[in-house]
């Protein structure tokens, strides 16, 4: 019995030290709940995994898409007999804006024979950028008319202070044409 008591004061600073080490925090482990900000370059980025089901997808949110304006317009034309063509301003674009072209549809009736030359031309000061898009015959219409269309989704970009302008021609001037160009898109700030 006196060699148990001998080490007993041995054995219960062992355990005593070992539950201290048990309870205690991991040196420089940080307590749950807080956060952790990890900056680095652009060039050495921190990893993301994203771990998520088919039942329980990850949300996502496009906030570009948020700040985008929807914009549409349309231009007519007449080309009265003795006629070949008419160009016209669609839009100016307001300062502070960037015009997103998306999509340009178009339909043109002219006598029959007769086919339709059209583009769009995004115009800053003197320099213009033409979009020649092709129309494709889709009947023969009322009156001996045959009936153009066009529809093509693009991206195009037209910049603060510069006009869309549209242009709508044939190649003969006999009989009289119409048509409408319908241009689709958004408008974004620009900083």
């Amino acid at each position: 019995m006196r060699s148990y008591k001998r080490f007993m004061p041995y054995a219960l600073s062992l355990v005593l030290l070992g539950a201290a080490f048990a309870f205690a925090d991991p040196p420089g482990g940080v307590p749950p709940g807080h956060q952790v900000l990890v900056v680095n370059p652009p060039s050495s980025p921190v990893p993301v995994t994203i771990g998520s089901s088919a039942a329980s997808p990850v949300v996502v949110l496009n906030v570009e898409e948020l700040a985008r304006e929807p914009f549409q317009s349309a231009k007519a034309f007449l080309l009265p007999v003795g006629t070949f063509s008419e160009a016209t301003e669609a839009f100016a674009v307001p300062a502070g804006k960037r015009l997103i072209i998306t999509h340009i549809s178009a339909a043109f009736e002219l006598p029959a024979g007769q086919r339709p030359l059209w583009e769009v031309t995004i115009i800053s000061g003197t320099v213009g950028a033409a979009h020649f898009l092709p129309a494709q015959f889709q009947s023969s219409g009322a009156g001996a008319k045959n009936v153009f269309v066009a529809s093509e989704d693009l991206e195009v970009r037209a910049d603060p202070g510069t006009s869309v302008g549209v242009f709508f021609g044939r190649d003969d001037d006999a009989g009289a044409a119409d048509g409408v160009v319908s241009i689709a898109g958004y408008l974004v700030d620009v900083p």
